[in-house]
């Protein structure tokens, strides 16, 4: 149980990069009520924000959490918290399981009272297209409140590249509803996360045990073109997977 003087939920956002796990976190940290922390088990460098800015980029805390990744979780990020304070979460990559934190899925799995957010992005071609989008711009996410965009890109995506990609994500997906089979777990996906915003705010409020409250982004969409503007050889790849379980992704 969490090290508080009172009792909230904790949870973990479960994705993968480029599916709106960013958008999710920051709708629910302008929840009065909810502490959501940004990706903390990135290898690289500790992304607290929202929720914890002072942990944000800290070197400190980074070789705390590289030295001791589930102490950090329990002491640094599931710890006592104002009585205002009703849920706490984090958000926990596919491919953080494939390393050195891998302890914080066993934990996770371990530890049944964690509910679980898996967040879902269902058109895996453009979660690819925005990937390799945003390791071309080298932009990853951007303010709300910021006039700046990603830059117009357009792709050449190679079949190959594409079936491997989607073929990953969901083998992820499916073998993290089953790490979580036995916990509360609540699917969302990002798709209709933006078009159904109302329900889906209900939904997850509803979920964390939280009262309804009005939430706000504090990140924006990159890019809303069709694909069929952005991907250079779209047809391409259309006709190549036309007779295949992801034609369509080529529908939108």
């Amino acid at each position: 149980m969490p090290s508080s003087d009172h009792p909230y939920t904790r949870f973990v956002i479960i994705s993968s990069h480029r599916s709106g796990s960013n958008y999710l976190s920051s709708l629910l940290s302008s929840h009065p009520n909810i502490m959501s922390i940004g990706e903390i088990y990135n290898p690289s460098v500790l992304f607290a924000d929202p929720g914890k800015p002072k942990l944000h980029g800290s070197r400190i805390a980074k070789v705390l959490r590289d030295v001791a990744p589930v102490w950090f979780l329990r002491h640094c990020i599931y710890h006592a918290y104002p009585a205002h304070i009703h849920a706490v979460g984090l958000r926990y990559f596919y491919l953080h399981a494939q390393g050195k934190f891998k302890p914080v899925l066993d934990y996770l799995i371990g530890e049944k009272t964690i509910r679980v957010i898996h967040l879902k992005r269902k058109n895996l071609l453009r979660s690819y297209w925005s990937l390799r989008a945003a390791q071309e711009t080298d932009i990853w996410t951007v303010p709300s409140s910021s006039p700046l965009t990603q830059p117009a890109v357009r792709l050449i995506l190679e079949p190959r590249d594409c079936a491997s990609y989607f073929t990953t994500m969901e083998t992820f997906m499916t073998t993290f509803d089953t790490h979580f089979r036995h916990h509360k777990i609540l699917e969302v996906e990002y798709e209709q996360l933006l078009i159904n915003v109302n329900h889906e705010q209900k939904r997850l409020s509803a979920f964390l045990g939280v009262s309804p409250h009005a939430l706000s982004a504090s990140t924006k969409k990159l890019n809303n073109a069709p694909l069929s503007t952005i991907i250079s050889n779209y047809t391409v790849l259309k006709n190549h997977f036309r007779f295949t379980k992801w034609n369509h992704f080529f529908n939108e």
